[in-house]
């Protein structure tokens, strides 16, 4: 049994949420749309998930990660260390 806490989203659906929202996959570079998102999870689902990705989008853009590491591992490294 997955355990989080009843006002947050389960992991898993979060970050297929993120993957979808961001274009991951489907756009060239990311390209959020929340209208992509809620065409695969409805707009309910959408409106609830929107709060936790734009915190995430924030604590991307609040470490430098981005701007120094050579590749994308290297990138997911350094960020979860920078939290």
């Amino acid at each position: 049994m997955n355990s989080h806490p009843a006002d947050q989203p389960d992991p898993a659906q979060l970050s297929t949420a993120l993957i979808i929202w961001t274009g991951f996959g489907q756009t060239p570079r990311p390209q959020r749309d929340e209208e992509r998102l809620a065409r695969h999870i409805g707009t309910h689902a959408t409106i609830k998930l929107m709060p936790q990705l734009r915190k995430l989008e924030d604590d991307f853009y609040a470490t430098s990660a981005r701007q120094t590491a050579p590749d994308l591992p290297a990138m997911g490294r350094q960020a979860s260390e920078d939290f």
